[in-house]
């Protein structure tokens, strides 16, 4: 019985891990298709100093990870080397999110590491 207890809370425990999503990591190509494609692209302007970054990685991850997220492109910024990007964009922090919906910016937040405000955010373009 104890070892039935431990598979079935260890299959628990991988199916939680197995629900996050991995944001991409940005590349122009997979950008430009996905704005292209008109669908749903958020892309995270992460720095690897950044602590809102960090804290905002698992809960960005967790969310596309969800049912209903499946067809959100996910992309991870280098907020110090996608300069273009950036200006492109007109980003001015790391920690910023912005999202995509017919090709078209829908919404942006930056330093927001509540789960509810991302996930709104994101929302807005499904």
């Amino acid at each position: 019985m104890k070892l039935f207890s431990s598979l079935v809370m260890s299959g628990v425990l991988l199916l939680s891990i197995s629900a996050l999503a991995d944001f991409k990591s940005f590349s122009k190509a997979d950008y430009d298709a996905a704005i292209k494609s008109g669908g749903p692209v958020v892309v995270d302007f992460h720095a690897s100093w950044c602590p809102t970054c960090k804290k905002q990685e698992p809960i960005l991850n967790e969310i596309v990870g969800m049912k209903g997220y499946e067809n959100v492109v996910a992309l991870k910024a280098d907020y110090d080397k996608e300069k273009d990007l950036k200006k492109s964009l007109n980003v001015s922090k790391q920690s910023t999110v912005v999202v995509f919906k017919g090709g078209k910016e829908v919404g942006r937040s930056t330093g927001s590491t509540s789960k509810d405000e991302l996930k709104k955010l994101i929302d807005m373009g499904l």
